[in-house]
């Protein structure tokens, strides 16, 4: 009796370690270089590395009038029961010396739709950070106070993607 629980207990546990493998790997359509052209002045550009073993990282810069603005260090981790996304902001103002680091967990994937949640720089508002590939080429992302999901948003890009 005591090895059919175990076997049923292991089942269960390798049963959800493949399932957040698999979640991550279902974020590899984030692969590849996104830009999108806000103004003729402004550029966003978005890299991701495609999905190694349990992470995919990536990078995420705002140049304007050629100057860089700000960038993020963006990973995606895949651990036993969850995906932490957490990006490390640079802002030129504080000289790029000082990130603001942002962890949010995944609550939601859908293939082609990604949802997480956290507090960004771990204070705050519980925020929601969505991104989407609407159509093979575009990728949005937005960021709302988790209050008002159909809110004001804080952070909104609409990239295409750069063959």
């Amino acid at each position: 009796m005591r090895l059919i629980k175990y076997i049923i207990i292991l089942a269960f546990y390798m049963a959800g370690n493949q399932a957040v493998a698999a979640d991550l790997k279902d974020l590899s359509w984030l692969t590849g270089i996104w830009l999108e052209k806000p103004s003729e002045e402004t550029t966003v550009e978005i890299q991701w590395s495609e999905v190694d073993g349990n992470s995919m990282v990536g990078t995420y810069r705002v140049i304007k009038k050629g100057e860089l603005r700000m960038y993020e260090m963006l990973t995606m981790v895949a651990s036993d029961d969850d995906i932490t996304y957490r990006f490390d902001l640079y802002r030129k103002g504080a000289d790029f010396q000082q990130p603001t680091t942002t962890q949010f967990k995944m609550i939601e994937n859908s293939g082609t739709h990604a949802r997480f949640e956290g507090k960004f720089g771990g204070e705050g508002p519980l925020m929601l950070l969505t991104i989407e590939r609407s159509t093979d080429d575009i990728m949005t992302g937005w960021m709302v106070e988790a209050s008002e999901p159909e809110g004001k948003r804080f952070v909104g890009y609409r990239a295409k993607l750069q063959k």
